[in-house]
């Protein structure tokens, strides 16, 4: 009988020890799932840049990646937020344009 109480002790802890192994997990594809989001809005963003530099201002990334990537770790290191200034450049064009959003 005490074996069997021993073997029911030991069976709940492994049960215990799986079911936080699956919470760990269960965070961690929720962390991956958000930074993968976080990748696709930063590669949005940094092609939606570079079409823009590209068609109005003649700047080619690809050409030109490092002097440019010291402007965003520069906007970064101020807590700039990259985005917003990408929009709102994009808005003050199209009202340079006379087109409206």
């Amino acid at each position: 009988m005490e074996q069997l109480l021993q073997t029911e002790r030991n069976t709940r802890n492994t049960i215990r020890k799986h079911e936080e192994q699956i919470k760990e997990l269960e965070d961690e594809v929720a962390s991956l799932k958000q930074e993968k989001e976080s990748i696709l809005v930063f590669h949005e963003t940094f092609t939606h840049l570079e079409n823009i530099l590209k068609n109005d201002c003649h700047i080619d990334l690809r050409k030109d990646l490092e002097p440019f990537t010291k402007v965003f770790y520069d906007f970064k290191e101020k807590e700039y937020n990259v985005t917003s200034i990408v929009h709102l450049y994009e808005k003050a064009s199209k009202i340079r344009m006379g087109y409206q959003d």
